[in-house]
């Protein structure tokens, strides 16, 4: 458990006052292996010359949080094996919607269309479904607006049961590069990439509380090269900040990723090499 001094650290937002706390903890603890790397961490946010805050500042201190309640153990994350079962969790949702005889509704967070792609054949069942399109990773523009029309039309013609719909929210690339200032050259799937995560999230759950959704979720646990335990955390606490419902997934299960490589090849979608932003481009190019 953080002891009052680094709990402190998490809630300041002034740079230099968390430098002060921090010391003050170092004094006190010691430079225990968790001091280290919260010491590495603002030396890599705020060890710059230039200024470091913003909004970054709350979503790396909510992964840090996350972080180390892993290492620890504690609630948020648990023990290996008290880790959630996703699938059956969102199996239970399912059938006690079902029980009462609801379609409730979904914000879906997408952040491609081969990734909606099976969740919204599965999801598109048993709720009425809003695709939210927020990603103001992806680079470079004309990539971005490919990405939003290939989503569009595979909505356009998927056959579902229940109605989906679609809102695209704001493309505002310097949102994203004000959030992952300092971590430019952390490696894909590092500490960008889920400050990314957090962003695209929070933003999801304020739009799903906007629109007065039942439920909230987002089709990035699709993803092989994502942890779809650290996603839910995530999200879970995200949209209980907000006073929204998670819906809790990880669609690689049942063989979703397959299937959605399968819709990807039946609807002639377009689909990318690369996760969306700049770095992850840079990477999949140097390693070409």
């Amino acid at each position: 458990m953080d002891t009052p001094i680094i709990a402190q650290y998490y809630r300041e937002k002034d740079p230099a006052k968390r430098r002060e706390l921090l010391e003050q903890a170092i004094a006190q603890e010691g430079n225990t292996e968790e001091n280290q790397v919260r010491k590495e961490v603002w030396d890599a946010r705020y060890g710059m010359e230039s200024d470091l805050g913003g909004r970054a500042d709350g979503y790396l201190k909510f992964w840090m949080t996350i972080e180390f309640n892993r290492a620890s153990g504690n609630r948020l994350f648990g023990s290996r094996s008290a880790r959630k079962s996703l699938q059956k969790e969102l199996d239970q949702v399912i059938g006690r919607e079902q029980n009462e005889k609801r379609i409730p509704t979904l914000l879906l967070h997408s952040c491609c269309a081969p990734c909606s792609s099976y969740v919204l054949e599965y999801l598109s069942q048993y709720f009425s479904i809003t695709v939210f399109y927020y990603n103001p990773n992806i680079y470079p523009e004309e990539e971005y607006y490919k990405r939003v029309k290939e989503q569009q039309h595979f909505i356009e013609r998927l056959p579902v049961k229940h109605p989906i719909s679609f809102i695209e929210g704001e493309f505002d690339p310097k949102e994203y590069y004000e959030a992952v200032k300092g971590l430019e050259k952390e490696p894909e799937g590092g500490a960008r990439c889920r400050v990314c995560f957090a962003l695209r999230l929070r933003r999801a759950a304020q739009e799903a509380k906007r629109i007065g959704a039942d439920y909230l979720t987002t089709t990035l646990t699709i993803s092989p090269l994502k942890n779809a335990q650290v996603l839910n955390e995530a999200g879970e606490q995200i949209a209980e900040e907000l006073g929204v419902t998670w819906l809790p997934s990880d669609f690689k299960k049942r063989n979703g990723y397959k299937r959605s490589v399968e819709l990807s090849e039946e609807y002639g979608m377009y689909r990318q090499n690369y996760c969306g932003c700049i770095f992850s481009k840079r990477e999949r190019e140097e390693k070409q």
